[in-house]
């Protein structure tokens, strides 16, 4: 729910504008998370833009050798194959 306020907030300030028909239009139905289906979809999609407002300088998770490794890590298992 703290992370849903500074979602709240942006809409709030005119800083964050959605399209209508997608899960975050409905906002207000994350008063019901977890207990519906509707309130998890807009859970996620609160938690997958948090890190956007904020910018990579303002994480703490882009720090570090982690990223390149995680990213690059994916690459050593298994090859990236493009389609014909």
């Amino acid at each position: 729910m703290v992370q849903a306020n500074v979602v709240w907030l942006a809409f709030d300030a005119g800083i964050l504008k959605v399209q209508e028909g997608i899960p975050l239009a409905e906002f207000p139905e994350i008063e019901y998370y977890p207990n519906t289906e509707l309130s998890r979809k807009i859970g996620s999609r609160i938690r997958a833009m948090l890190n956007g407002f904020f910018g990579p300088n303002e994480s703490s998770f882009t720090s570090g050798y982690w990223p390149a490794y995680f990213w690059n890590r994916g690459l050593v298992i298994e090859e990236c194959e493009f389609g014909e």
